[in-house]
């Protein structure tokens, strides 16, 4: 899957392995980052990354939120 992340200048990017929070269609999922496919800083003091993540579950158990995500 497909994800575009907006990410604040003074907050970490999440990096391979990671799992971050994505919304995907009507309800939301926990994925796995996979690999990154860009990285672009504008000048609103945010930084625009498109991941490839992999679905891990659809439950909220367990797992730690890095940063919330868009689908794409």
């Amino acid at each position: 899957m497909r994800v575009k992340l907006f990410v604040r200048n003074d907050r970490p990017i999440p990096r391979i392995g990671d799992t971050i929070w994505c919304n995907m269609g009507d309800y939301k999922v926990w994925g796995k980052v996979k690999s990154i496919e860009s990285v672009v800083r504008d000048d609103r003091m945010r930084i625009s990354i498109i991941y490839r993540v992999k679905v891990i579950n659809r439950d909220y158990i367990g797992l730690k939120v890095v940063e919330g995500a868009e689908h794409e």
